[in-house]
């Protein structure tokens, strides 16, 4: 459901997408309308490319670089290519008051660790960001050893070679931490 203006303008809007619901249960579609939006319109914004001589879409930064600059407005020089991924760590779940803590096969632990070696290789490449931006822990219990977590990765970087090298440096990283502490990560 992202890019909807530049679609609309390029007329590759998928209708499709109105449906798509965030978090909270809230459709693009409704989300739309509530701050005066109308979604039927959307189709009537598409532009025959070969009466455009230019284009201009504004945004807001998302961050900080702009106003910490004092500035109003930035020019794009490139555009950053995204790759999202999904990454299982499993370990051994146990009873957390009687599993003695050498040998533990703990996936939040290693997965903590895993988090942390993603935060320092993002850090120490330039033109490269990134986030993990979700975790489910499984069992998810007060006083279990977890078994599992599945934790999402995106990576962004406008250098294509950036991406790969970033990607197989984290993935190496996480594997060497999974070996250490007897994990597997898929």
């Amino acid at each position: 459901s992202t890019l909807i203006g530049s679609r609309a303008l390029a007329g590759t809007f998928d209708p499709a997408s109105l449906e798509a619901r965030d978090a909270d249960g809230i459709s693009v579609g409704e989300a739309l309308r509530a701050f005066g939006g109308d979604p039927e319109q959307i189709p009537s914004l598409a532009r025959d490319p070969d009466s455009v001589l230019g284009f201009v879409e504004v945004h807001i930064e998302q961050g900080p670089v702009l106003e910490r600059r004092d500035h109003a407005l930035g020019v794009v020089t490139s555009l950053t290519g995204i790759e999202r991924h999904r990454l299982t760590v499993a370990g051994k779940a146990g009873h957390a008051g009687t599993t003695p803590m050498p040998g533990r096969r703990d996936a939040l632990v290693g997965a903590a660790e895993m988090i942390a070696e993603v935060d320092r290789i993002l850090n120490a490449t330039e033109d490269f960001v990134g986030v993990v931006g979700k975790l489910e822990v499984r069992p998810n219990a007060v006083n279990v050893i977890p078994a599992e977590v599945v934790f999402t990765l995106e990576l962004r970087s406008p250098h294509a070679e950036v991406r790969r090298r970033g990607r197989e440096d984290i993935l190496a990283a996480c594997r060497q931490l999974a070996q250490a502490r007897e994990l597997s990560l898929t």
